[in-house]
């Protein structure tokens, strides 16, 4: 039974695994003018506007989970089949694992060149869920209570979603300081904030003396702000508990909740020089190719919302206490006293509900930041066509925590094709595409390009994925 409770669990985190933005690729196709949301101050003296018809200009979804199918389902290499492997997946988990959902909607994008700088205008639609889980939360379910002591603690969770809507404007520059050529860029950005929920859960296991019956507590606090009311009395009554909303009206069109946030980047190249290739064939042809360094860098995602409306803390207790099943009375159907299965099943679910309390109070604002992250690159341009590089940034769980670092390489063809390739922390081979015919521009990106057109055929060994694709009209 535990064994077929943690496959069901694994099932069920793995099935709804987590997106999450790393935009590796993104930053790396400065060409693509989406690129702004990370690398700051991209800049392309050839471009005097663009423009992007509504969401088809930049959809991006993108995946990181600290859970994988095949940590615990192994396969035996004599006969092929399947078996669980509960060590592996203990050993496979980081102190506090996160699942995280992450996707960003472009609404509206132009730009255009303003004396001797490029501006950005730009509306997104943002979504982000975060859940962390504490290791000793799967320890407790896959190896039982024998080592826990009465109210000793078996681990945390957390909870974080938020619905956004951002609206930019990035201004980027050529800036000439010492004979050297800077271009630099900010990004103001102003939030409306639709919806939050944000939780702090501890789980403590609980048992009576003489072991007659055994559970555990869950205690919990946080906030929420959202078109939702919460109708409940001290006690928990799943019967009475009602939540009503007003998502048309109350939810898309709220501007109460304003957050203020900004980027700041930077870029510079060094010439080293143009390099002479002569190659002897019928007649001598000259190469005349241009080497240069280029290092890029970007802080993105520095501020906070504040969330005031309909907004709320909640504090709540959940206990369960299990004293075994008494299945007298539903066994036999013909037996006098019997019970049907459906009263049992709802008896147990009423147990849920003896010792728990739910403390709901208005409040008048509370605050959540953003996630900081930055990136460093620096590319050696073998010519206007070829260059190779090294990228680094943060992950989503600090900011300078996770390190990410990334190999590349771009290959361009005049403004036509663009294609970049990458290799990142654990094998994760990226590629970035776009094509340009006149005006109209395409591209799609992936920072785990196999992973994420895995996802198709199977999508429970799939643990990142990336991808992000739209289209640009640039003249």
């Amino acid at each position: 039974m535990v064994y077929k409770n943690l496959k069901f669990l694994l099932f069920l985190l793995v099935t709804n695994i987590s997106f999450g933005q790393v935009d590796n690729m993104l930053f790396l196709m400065d060409n693509v003018p989406s690129s702004r949301n990370v690398n700051i101050a991209a800049y392309d003296d050839s471009t005097k506007f663009h423009f992007a018809f509504p969401i088809i200009s930049g959809i991006q979804a993108s995946l990181n989970s600290d859970f994988k199918y095949d940590d615990i389902i192994k396969i035996r290499p004599t006969d092929g089949s399947k078996f669980l492997d509960p060590n592996s997946f203990i050993g496979s988990l980081r102190k506090r694992s996160h699942i995280q959902i992450n996707a960003k909607i472009n609404l509206i994008r132009f730009g255009f060149r303003f004396k001797d700088g490029y501006v950005n205008f730009s509306v997104d639609e943002n979504m982000n869920a975060d859940l962390g889980i504490d290791r000793g939360v799967f320890q407790f379910l896959i190896y039982g209570n024998k080592t826990y002591e009465n109210n000793q603690g078996i681990g945390s969770l957390t909870s974080n979603f938020s619905h956004t809507r951002e609206f930019s404007i990035s201004y980027a520059k050529k800036v000439e300081i010492k004979n050297h050529i800077f271009d630099v860029g900010i990004k103001p950005k102003i939030y409306f904030g639709l919806g939050n929920f944000e939780s702090t859960n501890t789980i403590n296991y609980r048992n009576d003396q003489n072991f007659s019956s055994i559970g555990f507590d869950l205690r919990g606090s946080g906030n929420i702000s959202a078109p939702i009311d919460i109708i409940s009395g001290q006690k928990i009554d799943l019967n009475e508990f009602e939540i009503t909303s007003n998502l048309e009206s109350s939810y898309i069109s709220n501007s109460k909740n304003k957050g203020f946030g900004f980027d700041i980047g930077a870029s510079y190249e060094y010439d080293l020089g143009r390099k002479i290739y002569n190659i002897r064939r019928n007649n001598d042809v000259v190469f005349d190719r241009a080497r240069k360094v280029k290092v890029d860098f970007s802080i993105v995602d520095i501020g906070r919302i504040n969330w005031k409306s309909n907004s709320k803390s909640i504090n709540y207790n959940l206990s369960y206490q299990f004293n075994g099943f008494d299945l007298t009375n539903h066994i036999d159907s013909i037996s006098e006293g019997y019970d049907f299965y459906e009263n049992f099943i709802q008896n147990e679910l009423d147990s849920l509900e003896l010792d728990n309390s739910l403390s709901i109070e208005d409040q008048e604002k509370y605050s959540t930041g953003l996630k900081p992250k930055f990136y460093l690159n620096s590319s050696f341009f073998f010519s206007d066509k070829l260059s190779v590089g090294l990228l680094m940034n943060s992950s989503n769980y600090g900011f300078f925590k996770h390190m990410n670092v990334t190999l590349h390489s771009s290959f361009r063809l005049n403004e036509i094709i663009r294609l970049t390739a990458s290799l990142s922390r654990g094998n994760k081979i990226g590629l970035g595409l776009s094509l340009k015919g006149g005006p109209f521009q395409f591209y799609i990106l992936s920072d785990n390009f196999f992973d994420t057109f895995d996802m198709i055929s199977n999508p429970y060994e799939v643990k990142n994925a990336n991808l992000h694709f739209g289209t640009n009209f640039i003249f």
